[in-house]
């Protein structure tokens, strides 16, 4: 049987997120390697949720109507929310990074 695959939607902010990260690494850090590899795990992890969105432990957010998950990818964590059969991702931020 297989399974179902779920839509993955990244938001605009998700989007900006993950340009921003590839930028910094890439132009500031001067390690655009490093920024590829980056890239591609943030970006696979993304896709496995396609098949796994319930991998992260729900949290519940004063922000959000919908409970929030966290899926650590390295020093990055993706935050997005499931419903029905689609996967919204919100945010893609360093674990350092203060979200306040």
């Amino acid at each position: 049987m297989q399974r179902k695959k779920y839509i993955i939607d990244m938001s605009p902010q998700a989007n900006f997120d993950l340009q921003n990260i590839i930028y910094y690494i890439a132009s500031i850090l001067y390690n655009p390697p490093a920024a590829e590899r980056i890239q591609s795990k943030l970006l696979n992890s993304i896709s496995i949720l396609q098949y796994f969105p319930l991998i992260a432990r729900p949290r519940i957010s004063k922000n959000f109507y919908l409970p929030i998950r966290m899926l650590p990818v390295k020093n990055y964590l993706i935050f997005y929310s499931v419903f029905h059969y689609t996967v919204t991702i919100h945010r893609i931020v360093h674990s350092r990074q203060n979200l306040r």
